[in-house]
């Protein structure tokens, strides 16, 4: 995912997407660093309904809207919906990963330091395997036996 440009709302306004025709879009802003790799759109469907999703580009530089906010006929409250979505840090959903420690296939004591380049219980390798979430190796609790 990369920063988005203005260039990028020059191609985004006026699509459709999803019965939506794209009336504004914005480019995220927020303290968090990477506020300008999301953006806000805000559509209106030939019914009069409207919508804002949150979105980013995905690899092929089309947009990926989620999280949309759905509107009937009210136009005052979805542009007031875009606007305060614009100044909102964007939510993220992914789990903090640890790049010292790997996860195995086993149902409890499955967190191994990178030392371990195999699991003696399940066979696992560490190079097949994810990392392990932050909050899983701070509470100490899934550790396999050294």
């Amino acid at each position: 995912m990369r920063k988005l440009t203005d260039n990028d709302l020059r191609e985004i306004i006026s699509i459709n997407i999803s019965g939506y025709k794209i009336i504004g879009v914005s480019i995220k802003h927020g303290d968090v660093s990477d506020a300008d790799h999301y953006g806000i759109v805000l559509g209106q469907n030939e019914h009069g309904r409207y919508v804002t999703w949150q979105f980013h580009l995905n690899d092929d530089e089309k947009p990926d809207v989620y999280w949309g906010h759905y509107h009937q006929e009210d136009r005052e409250a979805a542009v007031k919906d875009f606007n305060d979505r614009v100044q909102t840090p964007p939510i993220d959903t992914a789990p903090a990963l640890s790049t010292e420690y790997w996860d195995c296939e086993c149902e409890t004591r499955y967190i191994h330091h990178n030392s371990v380049d195999q699991c003696p219980i399940c066979g696992a390798r560490r190079e097949h395997m994810p990392d392990s979430r932050v909050d899983e190796v701070g509470e100490g609790i899934h550790f396999a036996e050294a």
